[in-house]
């Protein structure tokens, strides 16, 4: 039956109906730009912002997630992370360590990839999203403090973005620092630094003063032909060779032990410092008089303009002039008209190259070397066999005692039995010393003041002779190899 007209207009209408509740409804275009004129387009540098914000939630996520410790830093700058580094953050680390210190080269920093002890785990680094803003770096050595081996903690290449600096991010990565030592249980700290008031307030001591010499190559050996004896003819100076890695490690030995801060060398470590991406030139000298492979007598290390290290036995001025001569002579074949040498400010090739501490007043103090204890009854017992040789020598009476009453420390007292010496953590016996922490640090470590005796008290003659027996003053020893 034919539909009418009507009909037909109804049911398009039925249909239209139950298609728009069916489907959803869309907004209109002009409803969408009349909303988007009200609202303004970012800038550049709002766009910059979010994008950081962006990176910073999810370097936060990622930090988070992972089972390494972290510090959060305060309100200046909030946004800051100082976690553990690991082998991906070497290219960030590269570009901020440049970015502060031009005078970094590649080679250099590739360099310090290669040391045999080197881990990347040993960094500290601070973020600010995805960029580096500082850093930190903590190895674990075996040092000298007298004849003792003990574990101590390196900090170095601590280094903070200038723009960053007096907002708190110093402060944290300091702590990061001690508290990664603390992890590592190692009783002693040191570092070396040219700024050392900001670790003194952090209860870091100062220990010695690393004084730079810098002089022209031909002043230099005008000065030493000048003294008497300089060059005797007995010393022979030459390139070191493979062969005499024993000699060597030998006379590493003598030199650096009886010494503070001297750290351990393995022969992986002298095959780095010559072999390395920025190799430096190591010089021998030995005795003439001696047919075939002598033993070594004495060393010096030359990389550029610098004189890294020389040593000497029994720090005989004759081979240290014969040593330096022959790296001026070397430097001036070489078209360098001036070198340097960084050193303690006690080391005797200062006064063999025209420094006067007297004269210049420590005016030319390079860096400041410090320490800070973390662990006063560890490091004392890792002191023990030193202090037992020492107590030997003098021929101090056994058995016997001597007690520390340091200022709110608990008491430590030293045993000296026949055949040894023993760590008690109770009582202080007849015979004690009384003295703060900061005198009772640099006695043990051999660097006291040179009022440093005014500052304690003994209780008994007794212990004023047995401390002054068992705690010599000590040279100070420092490299810029090792920091």
């Amino acid at each position: 039956m034919p539909t009418s007209r009507s009909t037909a207009k109804q049911g398009a209408r039925q249909k239209r109906s139950v298609r728009s509740h069916a489907e959803p409804r869309t907004l209109k275009k002009p409803s969408q730009k009349k909303r988007s004129r009200g609202k303004k387009p970012r800038t550049s540098a709002e766009r910059v912002a979010a994008v950081l914000a962006k990176a910073q939630v999810e370097d936060k996520a990622a930090t988070l997630n992972s089972p390494l410790s972290q510090i959060m830093l305060g309100a200046n700058v909030p946004s800051t992370i100082v976690t553990r580094g690991d082998a991906g953050d070497h290219p960030g680390v590269q570009r901020f360590l440049q970015s502060v210190q031009p005078e970094l080269s590649p080679e250099a920093f590739a360099a310090v990839l290669e040391e045999p002890l080197y881990e990347p785990s040993d960094r500290i680094v601070a973020r600010l999203g995805t960029r580096v803003v500082g850093h930190a770096l903590v190895s674990r050595r075996d040092a000298y403090v007298g004849d003792a081996l003990t574990p101590v903690s390196r900090v170095s290449q601590i280094t903070i973005l200038p723009e960053l600096r007096g907002q708190g991010l110093g402060p944290k990565l300091l702590q990061a620092a001690e508290e990664r030592i603390v992890q590592d249980q190692s009783p002693l700290g040191l570092l070396a630094t040219p700024r050392p008031a900001f670790f003194e307030q952090h209860g870091w001591l100062p220990m010695a003063k690393i004084r730079r010499t810098q002089i022209t190559t031909r002043n230099i050996v005008g000065i030493l032909e000048a003294n008497s004896g300089a060059l005797s003819g007995r010393w022979r100076v030459q390139p070191w060779r493979q062969m005499e890695y024993g000699h060597l490690e030998k006379l590493y030995q003598s030199t650096v032990r009886g010494t503070f801060g001297g750290y351990e060398r393995t022969e992986a470590f002298w095959r780095w410092v010559v072999g390395s991406c920025c190799p430096a030139r190591l010089l021998v000298a030995s005795d003439q008089a001696q047919r075939g492979d002598g033993e070594l007598v004495g060393y010096v290390i030359l990389r550029g303009e610098s004189i890294l290290e020389v040593a000497a036995r029994d720090n005989r001025q004759d081979i240290l002039h014969a040593l330096l001569h022959r790296a001026c002579v070397e430097a001036i074949e070489r078209s360098l008209h001036r070198l340097e040498f960084e050193a303690a400010a006690d080391h005797p090739a200062h006064r063999m190259l025209g420094y006067d501490p007297e004269r210049e007043n420590g005016q030319a103090t390079s860096a400041t070397l410090l320490a800070k204890v973390f662990d006063r009854c560890r490091l004392l017992q890792s002191l023990t066999p030193g202090i037992d040789a020492r107590a030997k020598d003098a021929g101090v009476e056994r058995p016997c005692e001597l007690g520390f009453r340091v200022v709110n420390e608990p008491a430590l007292r030293l045993m000296f039995q026949p055949r040894s010496v023993k760590l008690a953590n109770s009582g202080l016996g007849r015979s004690y010393l009384r003295c703060s922490p900061e005198s009772f640090t640099r006695i043990l470590l051999g660097r006291p003041k040179q009022q440093e005796s005014i500052r304690f008290r003994s209780s008994t003659e007794r212990a004023k002779t047995i401390a002054s027996a068992i705690f010599p003053r000590l040279p100070a020893r420092f490299c810029s190899l090792e920091y």
